[in-house]
């Protein structure tokens, strides 16, 4: 238990005071009674030299009784200048900490900073080492890619060159049958020579009589001349002209077979009997089917771009050396396959010889064709395939080439088709685990 600094050095120091006080006090009264006198002094002042001497006393024995007491109190007497110096010392330490934990609070301020610079600095690198992960994976797939395909090359160079030299082979036995047939062909082509005149000279007389023998130029319903008009933005007189140049066409067409007109013109819409019984005329029925041209663009407007396929087409079996009587026959450019449309399909056995796989694709492709003419696509052309189709075919043909077995090749459309369109079409080659 710590006993309270008041208790032990006040409380005393209270009561030594008030002894010594008591007691200068007495012995004070007792020589002003007596009248006592010390070191010659009158007794007054005896008196009051004893009342001071009892004040300095109470001083020391105080004084003394604090230095005795108290430990704070000896240094603070006898230290006081060390321990002035010892506080400027201290104080001059602080400032000196103070500014240090100043420097430290900053460089913990830039070391945040810098670590959050790194921090960013590492997701960038993270983020930088995913893609470049992905673009190396991506990479390393194309060259494992780009080996089957090496691999594939060199199997192929070293069948060819297993061909080559079993060809090497055949090419002498070839050589020395050539030499033999040398002789004969130049034998042979002056026979030919001959023979050509006599073919001209008979093919002459042929196409003479096949011209008596089939006066037909155009069988009844035979197309002679197409076309695609546009009626947007147009009036009925324009699709009128267009019209007769239409016919103009159709009569260079006729007179080329040997058909004659008794004008310029040898292609002539004949008078047709309405369904009210009445005559129509060439120019009535121009005007009636422009008017109805105009009348596909009106009704038809959901779907219908504009175009409108017009025929001009015998209305009987036209002979030679006479007109021809058509009549016009149209008919909207309408949608007639839309993209991924199956036009023609079948089974292909892969990995074999180029010109058997090649004959296939060909009868796919004829099927096709004749799916399309069947819902009435006729582009003005003979090829109602697109200029690109070739070059499908041999990608197909290449991908048959490297895949064994039985492979199912589907025709599809590869985009929107209409009537007047050319077939833009592609090919999707399955396995037949894969079809089935």
């Amino acid at each position: 238990m710590t006993v309270p600094t008041w208790t032990v050095v006040i409380l005393p120091l209270i009561l030594v005071s008030g002894a010594i006080a008591y007691a200068g006090d007495v012995i004070g009264k007792n020589l002003g009674k007596k009248r006592l006198s010390l070191f010659g002094l009158r007794p007054k002042q005896t008196a009051h030299l004893f009342s001071i001497g009892s004040g300095v006393t109470i001083f020391l024995v105080t004084f003394a009784l604090i230095l005795s007491l108290s430990t704070d109190a000896r240094e603070a007497m006898f230290s006081l200048q060390t321990i002035k110096l010892e506080v400027v010392r201290l104080t001059g330490q602080q400032s000196k900490l103070v500014e240090s934990n100043r420097k430290l609070d900053e460089d913990k301020k830039r070391l945040g900073r810098e670590r959050a610079r790194a921090e960013a600095a590492k997701q960038q690198a993270e983020t930088a080492l995913a893609l470049v992960s992905g673009q190396l994976s991506k990479a390393q797939a194309a060259v494992a890619s780009a080996r089957q395909e090496l691999a594939s090359a060199q199997r192929v160079l070293d069948n060819v060159s297993r061909q080559t030299i079993a060809q090497a082979a055949k090419k002498a036995e070839l050589e020395k049958l050539v030499q033999a047939k040398a002789s004969e062909v130049q034998r042979l082509e002056a026979e030919v020579q001959r023979l050509t005149v006599t073919a001209v000279t008979l093919s002459d007389t042929f196409r003479d009589v096949l011209s008596m023998r089939n006066p037909i130029v155009f069988g009844i319903s035979q197309i002679i001349e197409s076309a695609v008009i546009d009626t947007r933005q147009k009036t009925a007189a324009t699709i009128r002209q267009e019209l007769l140049k239409l016919i103009e066409r159709a009569s260079e067409e006729a007179r080329m077979r040997g058909a004659v007109g008794q004008s310029k013109r040898a292609v002539f819409l004949g008078a047709t009997m309405d369904l009210n019984g009445q005559w129509r005329e060439e120019d009535q029925q121009l005007d009636e089917e422009a008017r109805k041209l105009l009348g596909f663009r009106n009704s038809l407007a959901d779907g219908f771009d504009g175009r409108v396929i017009v025929d001009v087409v015998a209305r009987e079996n036209s002979l030679r050396g006479r007109e021809v009587k058509a009549e016009l026959v149209s008919y909207p450019n309408e949608l007639v396959f839309r993209r991924n449309d199956v036009l023609a399909q079948g089974w292909v056995e892969g990995g074999g010889r180029d010109f058997a796989l090649f004959s296939r694709l060909q009868q796919i492709i004829e099927e096709g064709r004749q799916t399309a003419e069947g819902r009435r696509l006729r582009p003005r052309a003979t090829f109602v395939y697109e200029a690109t189709t070739n070059e499908r075919v041999f990608d197909c043909l290449r991908k048959l080439e490297q895949t064994p077995g039985r492979v199912l090749v589907r025709l599809l459309a590869d985009r929107d088709i209409r009537s007047a369109d050319y077939l833009r079409v592609r090919f999707e080659a399955a396995p037949a685990a894969a079809a089935e």
